[in-house]
C-alpha cells in the first residue's frame, strides 16, 4: 500500500521487504491533517487493530515526514520510541558496537525504560526535548543510539537524523536475527508517566524558582 505522504515513495519501494517480513508500511496522516478529527496517534491505534484482522506479526507506522517510528506488536500494544530504543541498545551491546555502553535520551525518557537499561549495564545520558539536543549530544561523544519516546531514533551509524523507515527495516531486521517477535524484544515495564502543558509568560522566572527547583531534583 502507498500512501500521498513525503514517505511515499520509499514506502511503496520497500513494501516488498516489509510484506517479508509480515509487516506493512502505514501512513498514519492519510488526510494530510495532523490536528484532524483523530490524532496520528489515535491512527496509530486503528491501524494496530486492522493488523490483529489481518493475522500480521507486527506493524509500522510514521507520521508524513516519516522521521517518527511508533511499531505495533501482534497484541495489538503501541510500542513506545523508549521500547524500540531498548530493544537496539541491548542488541548492540550484546555484538560490543555501543559506544561507551551508553544511550541517548532525553529528559522525557520514560525511567522505566532507564532502569530496564540499567539492568543490562546501559547508561542513559538525557537531554533537553529535540531530537536535535540527542544528535547533539550523540556527535559530542561518538554515542551510536539516540531518540525519543514519541518515535525520534537515531542509528548513529547509519545517519545522524531520524529516520523512520531506516528504522522500521533494522526494527525488522531485528526480529528476523533474534528470532524474538516485537513482543518479546520491547517486553519491558514502563513507570506510569503523564505530560501536562502549562502556559505561562513567566517561564525563565519558573525556572529558576528554587522551590520548583527542589521539587523537580526530589524526583530525581
Amino acid at each position: 500500500r502507498c500512501d500521498t505522504d513525503v514517505d511515499s515513495v520509499m514506502s511503496c519501494h520497500l513494501y516488498v521487504f516489509f510484506e517479508r517480513v509480515w509487516s506493512e508500511v502505514l501512513s498514519a496522516d492519510e488526510s494530510r491533517e495532523l490536528d484532524s478529527c483523530l490524532s496520528w496517534a489515535d491512527k496509530i491505534v486503528q491501524h494496530g487493530k486492522e493488523i490483529i484482522l489481518k493475522n500480521e506479526t507486527s506493524g509500522k507506522t510514521s507520521e508524513r515526514d516519516a522521521d517518527r517510528i511508533i511499531a505495533i506488536d501482534h497484541k495489538g500494544r503501541v510500542i513506545s520510541g523508549d521500547k524500540i530504543i531498548y530493544a537496539f541498545a541491548k542488541d548492540m551491546k550484546n555484538r560490543g558496537v555501543l559506544q561507551g555502553d551508553t544511550v541517548v535520551g532525553t529528559i522525557m525518557t520514560n525511567y522505566g525504560m532507564e532502569n530496564n537499561l540499567s539492568k543490562i549495564g546501559i547508561k542513559l545520558v538525557r537531554t533537553n526535548v529535540g531530537d536535535h539536543y540527542v544528535v547533539e549530544k550523540m556527535l559530542e561523544n561518538g554515542f551510536m543510539l539516540g531518540g525519543e519516546s514519541s518515535g525520534h531514533i537515531i542509528l548513529g551509524d547509519k545517519v545522524t537524523t531520524g529516520d523512520g523507515l531506516l528504522v522500521a527495516i533494522n526494527l525488522c531486521k531485528l526480529i528476523v536475527e533474534s528470532k524474538m517477535s516485537l513482543y518479546k524484544l520491547t517486553d519491558i515495564k514502563e513507570y506510569p508517566q503523564i505530560n501536562i502543558n502549562l502556559m505561562t509568560d513567566k517561564k525563565a522566572d519558573i525556572a529558576k524558582d528554587q522551590e520548583v527547583i527542589d521539587y523537580v531534583n526530589s524526583l530525581s
